[in-house]
C-alpha cells in the first residue's frame, strides 16, 4: 500500500483502482466540489464565482478570467 497521499497519487498521474482503501476520499471530495459549483451556478457575482472556483481548483483565480455559468465538471 503506498504512503502517497491519494490526490498526490493521482496528480502524479497514476490510475486508482476504485476498490482503492482510499478510493471513498476521491468520492467525499465530489460532493464537496458538486455543493460549490451549485453556489457558483446560482450566483450573478463575477468575484464570488472566481472565488468558488479557486475553492474547487485549490488555486487562486485571476481576477482576468470570466466564467459564464452554468459550468458543468465530472470530477472522475
Amino acid at each position: 500500500m503506498s504512503t502517497i497521499d491519494i490526490f498526490e497519487r493521482l496528480r502524479n498521474g497514476e490510475t486508482i483502482s476504485p476498490t482503492n482503501a482510499e478510493a471513498y476520499r476521491m468520492r467525499e471530495e465530489s460532493f464537496v466540489t458538486k455543493k460549490l459549483l451549485v453556489q457558483m451556478n446560482n450566483t450573478p457575482d463575477p468575484n464570488e464565482i472566481r472565488n468558488l472556483l479557486g475553492q474547487i481548483t485549490g488555486s487562486e483565480i485571476d481576477e482576468s478570467v470570466v466564467v459564464f455559468t452554468p459550468l458543468h465538471i465530472n470530477y472522475g
